[in-house]
């Protein structure tokens, strides 16, 4: 996935907020939701979009094809080329 880059300035002090509260507002840990959330991407990016599996891959932040393809088809149960094809 893609790397955190560094912020100007920044304290850190919003990090610690949303391990706090994230979890008492979604019942998740922050990781959990920002992992559903770029599922969700994915899902709207292959389902509504033109662009072919490794541009998606890409879009998202995914170092590679494959790492891609795993993240997908261990929350989906289908690879991302069945899901595409499958209308969902």
């Amino acid at each position: 996935m893609r790397e955190s880059t560094a912020c100007p300035g920044y304290s850190g002090g919003i990090h610690g907020y949303f391990r706090r509260y994230i979890p008492d507002a979604f019942g998740i840990p922050p990781i959990f939701l920002q992992r559903n959330m770029l599922f969700e991407k994915a899902k709207d990016h292959l389902v509504s979009s033109a662009m072919n599996i490794n541009e998606i891959s890409e879009e998202l932040g995914f170092s590679e094809h494959a790492v891609f393809t795993r993240f997908f088809t261990e929350r989906a149960g289908i690879s991302p080329k069945e899901f595409r094809n499958t209308g969902f």
